[in-house]
């Protein structure tokens, strides 16, 4: 991607999951034998742009309140900001952020919402406090980015090893307190960050092995946050050859994803779920692998989780919602959010009308608030 890496956003999306009778009876759980795989409901188009470009994050605060992020192809008009707020989304601009590539997004609340993109200067941050923008350079150059609340937000930045090395990774960290940044280091190539409040923000990644041919796996790592990044012990030291996921929603409610991975780029879900006391792991059936993808890992807001647009996991079913067409065009979701008090789930990406450039698209699973 050109300027800001994303090692754990992007998703494949493009073609439809066939989901079979015989497929779902064939479904199980490790430690949940009930668990069985449902029909997808649809995603439907809401906003579709009229420029060459993509859209690469979201975040949602409210029924209300929603942000998404992207460029413009060729870097035409530079980044993209949209806006909701309950009937149609709006393009606006922000001032000090002449970015020209792709941009992150998140936000706690109307009145706490951070941005960050680039521009050949280098990044730019910026948050909006519900009535102006206010720039607030951050020291590291943001790969992830998690808004608390105003006075705890936790960026992860550009993972580096050596000679490519998984077992020799670092990745920075910087930490806004509400008046200045910090800054940490973690010994891990970071691939997801999340948190939901103060002492229960987690990072994930793996280490060793190698993701390109020949493959070998590496094994899953995750780290907390307690005055200084403590690696979590408890944490089943499973193989993976992916990119993982983490979901914080609380102390006693954590879900990881290390995907079962195969040489041929194969991949199903694997969950595994903390409740303050133990894990329990979940494997998706077999109908829900897909090729090569990256899912993005959120809570769905009650017990289960999404992993990417791909797959639902209630927390105790699991669901298959690739988007496949959206509009009569072939789609990709980038990134999705759950709207706060809803089931329903935003969706950013782009389609495809079959010429040589995406058009940004804003989707949605379920009904608009």
């Amino acid at each position: 991607m050109n300027g800001l890496v994303r090692t754990a956003s992007i998703i494949s999306a493009v073609t439809a999951l066939s989901l079979s009778g015989a497929l779902a009876g064939s479904a199980a759980a490790a430690g949940r034998p009930h668990a069985e795989l449902r029909r997808p409901a649809p995603w439907r188009l809401v906003d579709r742009q009229s420029q060459p470009s993509e859209l690469f994050s979201i975040a949602a605060v409210g029924r209300r309140a929603a942000w998404a992020v992207g460029d413009t192809i060729n870097n035409l008009g530079g980044m993209r900001v949209l806006r909701w707020q309950g009937s149609r989304w709006r393009r606006i601009s922000v001032p000090g952020m002449p970015a020209e590539q792709e941009g992150l997004v998140s936000g706690s609340s109307a009145s706490n919402v951070w941005l960050v993109g680039q521009n050949s200067s280098g990044q730019v941050t910026a948050r909006w406090n519900g009535s102006q923008w206010l720039t607030e350079p951050s020291p590291v150059l943001a790969n992830e980015l998690v808004a608390l609340s105003p006075t705890d937000v936790w960026v992860a930045g550009v993972p580096t090893c050596v000679n490519n090395n998984r077992k020799r990774c670092t990745t920075p960290m910087a930490h806004w307190n509400g008046t200045s940044w910090s800054d940490s280091t973690v010994h891990i190539a970071v691939d997801a960050l999340s948190g939901s409040a103060a002492g229960n923000v987690w990072i994930v990644g793996v280490y060793g092995g190698h993701p390109l041919a020949p493959q070998r796996p590496g094994v899953l790592v995750g780290y907390r946050w307690s005055h200084g990044w403590h690696q979590v012990k408890t944490l089943p030291r499973l193989r993976t050859f992916s990119l993982t996921g983490v979901a914080a929603v609380s102390p006693a409610n954590v879900w990881v994803d290390a995907p079962l991975s195969t040489a041929s780029g194969a991949e199903t879900g694997r969950l595994l779920h903390w409740n303050g006391r133990r894990w329990r792991t979940f494997v998706a059936p077999r109908a829900l692998r897909t090729p090569g993808s990256a899912s993005p890992l959120i809570s769905d807001g009650r017990s289960g989780v999404w992993l990417g647009p791909d797959i639902h996991f209630t927390g105790s079913r699991w669901v298959g919602t690739a988007p496949g067409k959206l509009g009569g065009e072939t789609a990709g979701i980038l990134s999705i959010a759950v709207i706060p008090g809803t089931t329903s789930v935003w969706g950013v990406g782009f389609v495809e009308p079959g010429g040589p450039n995406p058009y940004g698209m804003i989707a949605i699973h379920g009904s608009l608030p």
